[in-house]
C-alpha cells in the first residue's frame, strides 16, 4: 500500500513540475509528454523503492567470484560429467 501512495504521490509531483515547465498554450502532445515523463518518473522510484526494500543483499545483479581460498559452491549443474 505504500508503494503505491509513493508511486502516486511522484506522479502527481512530476505532473506539476511538467506543467510548470512547459510554457501555454499547451498542445495535446505537450500532455502526452508530461504524462510520459510523470511516469517513467514513477516506475523508477517504484523500482527503486523495490531493490532498496526487498532485496537488502548487495548482490542481487552480480554473483561474486569466490576468493581463491574459498571452496567453490556445491551445485549438480557444475560437476563435471566424464
Amino acid at each position: 500500500m505504500t508503494l503505491l501512495a509513493v508511486a502516486v504521490i511522484f506522479f502527481g509531483v512530476a505532473v506539476a513540475i511538467g506543467v510548470v515547465l512547459i510554457p501555454e498554450p499547451r498542445t495535446p502532445t505537450d500532455f502526452l509528454v508530461i504524462g510520459t515523463t510523470a511516469t517513467l518518473v514513477s516506475l523508477i522510484a517504484v523500482f527503486a523503492m523495490l531493490i532498496t526494500t526487498i532485496y537488502k543483499s548487495g548482490d542481487n545483479f552480480v554473483r561474486r567470484k569466490a576468493k581463491p581460498n574459498e571452496l567453490p559452491p556445491t551445485d549438480a549443474n557444475d560437476t563435471t560429467h566424464t
